[in-house]
C-alpha cells in the first residue's frame, strides 16, 4: 500500500472510530439525562406531597377544634 493509501485508510478508521464513540456517549448521556430527569421529578412530587401532610397538621385559624384544643391543654398546664 502506499504511504498516502495507509494514511487515508488509518484516518478513515479514526474518523469512524470517533463518531461511533461520540454517539454511544450521546446515547448514554441521553439515557442519564432522561434517568436524573425522572429522579428529580419524583423527588419534588414527594417533596410537594410531605409539605402538604405536614401543613395540614397545622391548623389555619384559631376556630379549628384541634386549635382550641392544643389551647386547653396548654391551660391546664399552666394552671399547675
Amino acid at each position: 500500500m502506499r504511504p498516502i493509501k495507509k494514511l487515508l485508510f488509518f484516518l478513515g478508521l479514526a474518523l469512524v472510530l470517533f463518531f461511533t464513540f461520540l454517539l454511544i456517549g450521546l446515547a448514554v448521556g441521553t439515557i442519564l439525562f432522561i434517568a436524573f430527569t425522572i429522579g428529580a421529578l419524583i423527588v419534588a412530587f414527594y417533596t410537594i406531597k410531605w409539605l402538604f401532610y405536614v401543613f395540614r397538621k397545622i391548623p389555619n385559624h384559631k376556630n379549628s377544634s384541634s386549635f382550641r384544643i392544643t389551647i386547653k391543654k396548654i391551660e391546664k398546664l399552666e394552671k399547675k
